[in-house]
């Protein structure tokens, strides 16, 4: 008997076996799989807030230079790059196009819409500059129209903004 046990050797998994790893397999992977999507847009919406921030600063600097005037005026994506240092349009990979423009009472508004997954592709993201009052400078405040779920830490979303112009793509 201790031999017949010995020539006895399990080749393989059972069918049954297989079947259940598959199942297990798709369960978690049907969990898991919108957690990841959802982690993936929270990623690109940082990313595209983390490259407007230079073009922030840069402005902030020029208005307190005195190199903006009250003007009206719409600045194009080339013509805001004279502002932030380390922001390239060229480079910026998760923004589709950055318009800014500034009204007359001093409040300067920078605009951009997203390249990324679905759920927040051709979604706007604004950051806004009050006007400087006396020995008080003007403070920035983000917004945007993706879930909330989505927004970047300190922005507000905001489902009615719409972009400021059209934009190819969205």
């Amino acid at each position: 008997m201790a031999q017949n046990m010995k020539n006895f050797i399990q080749q393989g998994f059972t069918f049954i076996e297989l079947m259940v790893t598959i199942a297990i397999i798709g369960v978690l992977t049907a969990v898991a799989w919108p957690v990841y999507q959802d982690y993936v847009a929270k990623t690109y919406a940082a990313a595209a807030h983390a490259e407007l921030l230079p073009l922030k600063d840069g402005i902030s600097i020029a208005l307190a230079q005195g190199q903006l005037t009250g003007a009206v005026y719409a600045y194009s994506a080339t013509e805001l790059s004279a502002f932030g240092a380390a922001y390239d349009s060229t480079n910026a990979t998760r923004l589709i196009s950055v318009v800014g423009s500034m009204d007359a009472g001093g409040m300067f508004t920078i605009q951009s819409a997203l390249n990324g997954p679905r759920s927040v592709n051709c979604k706007v993201f604004q950051l806004k500059r009050t006007s400087d009052q006396p020995s008080v400078p003007g403070t920035w405040s983000c917004s945007t129209n993706m879930e909330a779920k989505y927004a970047p830490p300190g922005c507000v979303s905001d489902s009615n903004l719409t972009l400021l112009g059209e934009t190819a793509g969205c």
